[in-house]
């Protein structure tokens, strides 16, 4: 029997970053995750700490799915997101790669990739 849609799956994590709410972290990353971030690897752990980072960083930050497809075990999404930097007060927009591998109901491998949108700037 073939794994279910891995893309409500990631959209529970994205929650997670969303919202800051880690009662389904356990439930949805696999204690064996292997995150490959643009700033490096990263475990479970250290995946739920580049959230909470995230989150104080950008505490109103909003998602936004642009594209998304799911082959096999794995879902790709293209995201937009909008939140103030709490360093600055700076309205930021950010946009983002993921590439989610699911197995046995839960996000084991992600490939990620995020940069910071340049800000217009007014005369």
């Amino acid at each position: 029997m073939s794994e279910p849609n891995p893309a409500p799956l990631f959209l529970r994590h994205l929650k997670i970053w969303s919202t800051g709410d880690f009662s389904p972290f356990d439930e949805i990353i696999a204690p064996e995750y292997v995150g490959h971030a643009d700033t490096g690897m990263r475990d479970r752990n250290e995946l739920r700490a580049a959230i909470e980072r995230f989150r104080l960083r950008y505490p109103d930050i909003r998602f936004q799915i642009v594209d998304q497809f799911v082959t096999g075990d794995k879902v790709a999404t293209r995201l937009r997101a909008e939140g103030t930097d709490s360093r600055t007060g700076t309205r930021t927009q950010l946009s983002g790669t993921n590439m989610s591998r699911v197995a046995e109901g839960k996000i084991v491998e992600e490939w990620t990739a995020w940069e910071i949108e340049p800000q217009e700037e007014t005369p």
